[in-house]
């Protein structure tokens, strides 16, 4: 890794290190997205593919052309994947209180 002290990347490894032993579905219930560049060359994709299948309500949307921050990197296709799955999840929201109602 270029400008990475030893230290920084003992660290680091030893952090992901943990994430693959981490039971995600104890802590988010909510529904979740997973947003992934797709050329993401920090963290394997494997890891956005456990996740989506770890968390019960997830979705993954992949970014073509992008790496490891998306919301630097392509923040306009970010917005609009956020705004998207807000947005749905709101119509759900109004679709589930007007059957209470």
């Amino acid at each position: 890794m270029i400008g990475v002290s030893p230290g920084e990347k003992f660290a680091m490894l030893d952090m992901m290190s943990k994430i693959n032993n981490f039971k995600y579905e104890i802590m988010v219930k909510q529904k979740t997205l997973i947003i992934w560049g797709e050329n993401d060359q920090i963290i394997d994709d494997k890891l956005a593919v456990r996740l989506h299948c770890e968390l019960p309500n997830a979705i993954i949307r992949q970014i073509p052309d992008c790496g490891h921050i998306p919301h630097v990197e392509k923040p306009t296709a970010v917005s609009k994947l956020i705004t998207e799955f807000v947005q749905a999840e709101c119509k759900k929201i109004d679709k589930q209180e007007f059957i209470l109602s």
